[in-house]
């Protein structure tokens, strides 16, 4: 069966400058077009990628869903190569027929990490929060210019200092709290 997709050259050129991968399948589910940044992360050229099933090339590929709803769908997390990309899935129409369906992705697997660097570092910061303020004794903290930046709630009782009002007090342009 021949794809009823055809990608003029200016199309493809531009689709190509693209930095994020590009899928297009047609009616039948068959790969029918991809960008370089999508031959790049599967290792495979064009040539070798087109005319199969998405499904076979990509197993956790939902972009047929498209064909069958003709809904567009957005974020959809997917796992390749070792990195992670959301796909953003749009039907393609010629009238009202459904003659494909086109898959851009962008990957997140830095954004991943990120995220998961800053959720340790709230952890953490939760966590000496929590041994500061179970302590009996006053401790307070401050940076290499004297800013209050924590004490706890023993130094308060202990000096009858408050904490909003001494971290205000010692950075007026806004305090940590």
């Amino acid at each position: 069966m021949t794809s009823t997709l055809t990608i003029s050259p200016k199309m493809t050129a531009l689709i190509d400058s693209m930095h994020n991968p590009v899928f297009v399948i047609d009616e039948s589910g068959s790969l029918a077009w991809c960008n370089r940044p999508g031959e790049q992360i599967m290792g495979q050229s064009r040539i070798e990628l087109l005319g199969r099933q998405l499904t076979d090339i990509l197993k956790k590929s939902m972009l047929h869903n498209i064909l069958k709803t003709g809904k567009s769908e957005s974020v959809q997390k997917i796992a390749i190569g070792g990195k992670t990309y959301v796909s953003n899935h749009t039907p393609i129409l010629m009238g009202k027929k459904i003659v494909g369906a086109m898959a851009v992705l962008q990957n997140i697997s830095e954004l991943e990490h990120i995220s998961t660097e800053l959720t340790a570092t709230r952890n953490l910061s939760n966590e000496l929060t929590a041994i500061i303020e179970s302590s009996f004794d006053g401790i307070y903290v401050t940076d290499g210019e004297a800013r209050t930046i924590r004490l706890n709630k023993a130094y308060e009782k202990l000096t009858g200092l408050m904490t909003g009002l001494t971290c205000f007090l010692n950075n007026p342009k806004g305090s940590r709290w």
